[in-house]
């Protein structure tokens, strides 16, 4: 099964930026805390999503990003973008859209 999918007594939705990490840091007792959500090879033995504001990267390369940085096994598909629901709203995949927002943002189609 997904992991998604198993039937586990936590779930999890964390905010990336300022929780886990800021700037370039890891906030002190993430990886810690992390290690107590593995099985001690790396793989999460809890469902959790990770969230961001940012749009500057991939789901993908975020993961790459986090897990390296809290030194566990974190795939594509655990990271939310701020523009990744929009995935869903195929009517719109085919028409300008205006984002407003601070900061830069890397959008793709």
């Amino acid at each position: 099964k997904q992991w998604y999918q198993r039937r586990v007594a936590i779930t999890a939705g964390v905010d990336i930026d300022g929780v886990l990490i800021r700037g370039a840091r890891t906030i002190p007792g993430t990886v810690k805390g992390f290690q107590k959500l593995s099985d001690g090879k790396g793989n999460l033995t809890h469902p959790v999503v990770f969230l961001t504001n940012g749009s500057y990267r991939s789901e993908a390369a975020k993961a790459e990003e986090l897990s390296e940085k809290l030194n566990v096994n974190i795939r594509g598909d655990q990271i939310v973008l701020v523009n990744t629901p929009l995935r869903m709203f195929t009517d719109w995949h085919d028409r300008n859209v205006f984002f407003a927002g601070q900061g830069s943002s890397l959008c793709s189609t």
